[in-house]
């Protein structure tokens, strides 16, 4: 096939001068027909008694001589050293795109049988490890097989069902994934050091909605096993509805350690903008649990956990920007304790319970030295609004004998805390402050410098206040006085 070029991409690209010989063989008798095209490909046809046709195509590295095919339909068999969806996609998108391959809403289609095996999986000159797939198209149902080095599940699709399109992912792993730049002209942009740091992006126009978004069937979502960074969680079921102007995840389940988050994601507009609507509620036992498995450093231990959220942003999911994201957020959780023990707030909590006050006197300091400080509740809600996380009064820690409340905002785009803690402290004659200091040099010494300050009145005092400053991982707190 000299003077013939191909466009495809490897091991199909060919140049004029490059000579591939070809093999066509017909037997008009038997209906038999078989070809074979260099070492790229070769196929046997041929008529069944029943009239039908049974043909089998091998391509690639997986080319030898095939079978006579015995059953009615195609079969298409493919070994690749490579496989780079992307380019594949940029040559047949034209024929696609004219509808050549468009499905039959009625009838009884070919039967179609799909082998596909692949060294490399190749996204943006990144190698994904081995892929295979395997897939049959019978009547009015497709089911495809995917096993791979990040990826394992199915795919099945019956246009007449409620849900046409449902994916199970047994296996996916998300780090290399999350390493992808968002364009290919930008790659050699840093990433991030966490995902608080992805957060704040520059500021794009919001995406619209596309105009494939209607043609998308209604489906489901189940993955089991979700990869991230060494850490493991799962299961995952959303469920999604779409039509011209919106696409909505509802119900939408994850399980995290002990807890259990349910909610929805709303994603609508038109052709010029969009928002996005999230809705969650966190239920269940241990956050730790969760910040665990999220390989996040473990701030909080509890009992039970109730969290629910709900923000709205411009433009797509995938375009949330906190300093233009608004919501609101609530917290309620029990029987804990925070184990940051480097967090100033939190030896503070501990430093300041009047049960913990007891133990400095007498010089045991376990509850900071390894099991943290105890709470028996953390509650309050805070909205969002121009990257600022409001308190919508007090947030209050209710401590054995103790209760603090928290007031001001939380800088999200800076990590930095503006804030204002109260202390209600059953101070009396009979626990002289001049003793915690004592026990606890720290803060037990601001508590004795205010007793010389304020003389009298911090005695009859039932609540001392403190200001909170700074970056979020080391602020200054400072003595404003009692009430």
């Amino acid at each position: 096939l000299l003077g013939i070029t191909s466009a495809l991409p490897e091991p199909f690209a060919k140049t004029s001068d490059q000579p591939w010989p070809w093999q066509l063989r017909a037997e008009f008798e038997s209906g038999r027909v078989s070809t074979q095209l260099a070492d790229k490909a070769a196929a046997r046809f041929q008529t069944l008694n029943s009239g039908a046709l049974a043909a089998e195509v091998v391509l690639g590295n997986a080319v030898q001589r095939p079978n006579w095919p015995s059953q009615p339909g195609w079969r298409l068999e493919a070994g690749l050293d490579t496989l780079d969806p992307m380019a594949w996609h940029a040559v047949l998108s034209p024929i696609l795109s004219g509808g050549a391959l468009a499905s039959a809403s009625s009838g009884e289609s070919t039967p179609l049988e799909v082998l596909l095996r692949a060294g490399c999986l190749r996204f943006r000159d990144k190698c994904f490890g081995a892929f295979n797939a395997s897939g049959t198209l019978t009547g009015q149902r497709a089911a495809l097989q995917l096993s791979g080095d990040m990826l394992s599940g199915r795919l099945d699709y019956q246009p007449a069902s409620e849900r046409p399109l449902d994916v199970a992912i047994s296996m996916l792993v998300l780090d290399r994934l999350l390493d992808l730049p968002a364009k290919e002209h930008d790659a050699t942009v840093a990433a991030p050091d966490s995902w608080v740091d992805a957060i704040e992006t520059q500021h794009v126009a919001p995406v619209a909605i596309p105009d494939w978004l209607a043609e998308l069937p209604n489906g489901r979502l189940r993955l089991a096993d979700i990869s991230v960074g060494g850490t493991r969680f799962g299961p995952l079921t959303a469920y999604w509805q779409t039509d011209d102007r919106r696409f909505s995840l509802s119900p939408v389940g994850l399980t995290l350690g002990q807890l259990s988050a349910r909610g929805e994601l709303v994603w609508e507009g038109n052709a010029v903008n969009s928002r996005t609507r999230a809705d969650i509620s966190i239920q269940g036992g241990d956050v730790g649990t969760a910040l665990e498995q999220l390989n996040q450093p473990v701030a909080m231990r509890s009992r039970t956990t109730d969290l629910a959220a709900e923000l709205t942003w411009s433009g797509a999911p995938w375009q949330l920007d906190l300093s233009r994201a608004g919501g609101e957020m609530s917290a309620d959780i029990r029987d804990g304790r925070f184990v940051t023990l480097e967090s100033t707030p939190a030896r503070l909590v501990g430093l300041l319970n009047f049960d913990n006050i007891l133990r400095r006197l007498r010089f045991d300091f376990s509850d900071l030295t390894g099991q943290g400080t105890a709470f028996d509740r953390v509650h309050g809600t805070a909205d969002v609004a121009g990257g600022q996380l409001l308190l919508r009064g007090p947030l209050q820690i209710d401590a054995p004998a103790t209760t603090l409340t928290l007031t001001g905002s939380v800088n999200l785009l800076q990590r930095e805390l503006d804030q204002r803690l109260g202390v209600t402290l059953p101070v009396s004659q009979s626990l002289p402050i001049a003793a915690i200091a004592v026990g606890a040099p720290i803060v037990g010494g601001a508590l004795f410098l205010a007793d010389q300050i304020f003389g009298d009145a911090l005695d009859q005092a039932t609540t001392i206040y403190y200001r909170v400053r700074g970056p979020w991982t080391s602020p200054q707190v400072t003595l404003e006085g009692p009430q």
